[in-house]
């Protein structure tokens, strides 16, 4: 065998290289012609680079989905006008929604294996809506758990219960909206009867120590 029978078997063709990158471009084209799927959810982690170093989208995140048990890794393949892609600026928190499709690879954690989500475009929603889906919820939580921890007045301990369970269910967005005022109200009087019971246990010590310098 010559020298140039062992170089054309060894690398590739122009011919050989062409018909590889029209599939690569029609695999490509069929990817984006599938039915775009919209998520909605908040990002658990920041924009970060992928594990594997050839994976063609440098940049991900995961997608906190509430009818989803595990995060979703979110893949983000969309370029700049240079045709590199881009690493959208998203943080930690971030209330996100994205378009896309589910790939056909898996990502595989230490517990099992899930789905990978590739996104053509994402929107970042605003900072009220995020606050009102996340801040707010861990907020409500924390504090009603300190409540019942602390033994808050037994005519509320009811209200406070049903709304931490209410926080803690899967469609926690929507009933945030619809509960807003109530926990708003709650937290208003529960401070104010801390207020109040503050003051009328600093006037009982008041008379107390009254009564013990009239003693004496």
């Amino acid at each position: 065998m010559s020298e140039t029978n062992k170089l054309k078997k060894g690398v590739p063709t122009n011919h050989q290289k062409k018909i590889v990158e029209k599939d690569e471009i029609t695999y490509s084209k069929k990817e984006t012609e599938k039915q775009l799927i919209t998520l909605t959810g908040i990002t658990t982690s920041q924009i970060n680079q992928a594990l594997k170093i050839k994976n063609p989208y440098p940049a991900r995140v995961f997608l906190k989905v509430d009818n989803q048990e595990q995060d979703i890794p979110v893949f983000f393949r969309i370029k700049d006008q240079k045709g590199n892609y881009i690493r959208p600026k998203i943080k930690k928190g971030s209330f996100l929604q994205v378009q896309g499709h589910f790939s056909i690879g898996t990502v595989y954690t230490k517990q099992s294996e899930r789905k990978s989500f590739t996104a053509y475009s994402y929107q970042l929603q605003k900072l009220n809506q995020q606050i009102e889906s996340y801040g707010k919820k861990q907020s409500i939580l924390t504090v009603s758990r300190r409540i019942r921890k602390r033994g808050a007045n037994k005519r509320n301990i009811t209200s406070y219960t049903l709304l931490e369970t209410h926080l803690t269910r899967k469609d926690n967005q929507s009933c945030l909206v619809n509960c807003k005022q109530t926990w708003e109200s709650i937290i208003h009087k529960y401070c104010q009867e801390k207020v109040l019971g503050q003051e009328l246990e600093q006037e009982q010590k008041d008379k107390e120590n009254i009564n013990d310098y009239g003693s004496h």
